[in-house]
């Protein structure tokens, strides 16, 4: 190929290219979320342990044990924290995805003390019945994302990510089922 062609050939790319450069980043543009609180956030964490009987019927057998009252129970607590949730007190609520020993959950709300934050945990139904065991500590938010907001709520949700350990029936809470409950999750 003569010089001249490969000049040019060369020259045209890199005015093709130059023109590309600028665009690349406007097709992807990146993130830029910040805090959704102000201040940070005084608040206790409830960590949650299903009662050991229902976790090893569960985990020796794959299946939710067929326990009425237990189901009932879970349908309470998750009735309950949705109140919380609806009254401001209630932040944010989990369980770990997938088979680990501990099949610990959580559930970070405010109050304006220890005895208070003991008291909302005590009234919740499953703790009441032994259903889960309940600690409670103080737990300090230093902040919440705004990824959430209205505004960001117009784009796509991400893509869930794939299903982790064993299924569990859809009557049980979200705490022991990767099958959100619709009270709160």
């Amino acid at each position: 190929m003569p010089a001249c062609c490969v000049r040019r050939f060369l020259a045209a790319a890199l005015i093709s290219w130059c023109a590309v450069i600028p665009n690349l980043g406007a097709q992807t543009p990146v993130p830029n979320y910040d805090k959704a609180n102000k201040d940070e956030i005084h608040a206790y964490v409830m960590l949650i342990r299903l009662r050991g009987d229902l976790y090893s019927r569960w985990k020796a057998t794959g299946q939710w044990p067929d326990d009425a009252d237990a189901n009932r129970v879970l349908q309470e607590h998750s009735k309950y924290w949705h109140e919380q949730l609806r009254q401001g007190r209630a932040l944010l609520a989990g369980g770990m995805s997938g088979d680990y020993w501990d099949n610990v959950a959580l559930i970070i709300f405010e109050a304006s003390s220890q005895a208070e934050a003991e008291s909302i945990v005590a009234a919740d139904p499953a703790v009441k019945a032994y259903v889960f065991q309940a600690q409670v500590r103080p737990f300090d938010v230093h902040f919440l994302t705004n990824k959430f907001d209205v505004a960001q709520a117009k784009k796509p949700p991400p893509a869930k990510r794939p299903e982790l350990g064993r299924r569990k029936p859809e009557a049980a809470c979200c705490f022991t089922s990767s099958v959100p409950c619709a009270a709160h999750c």
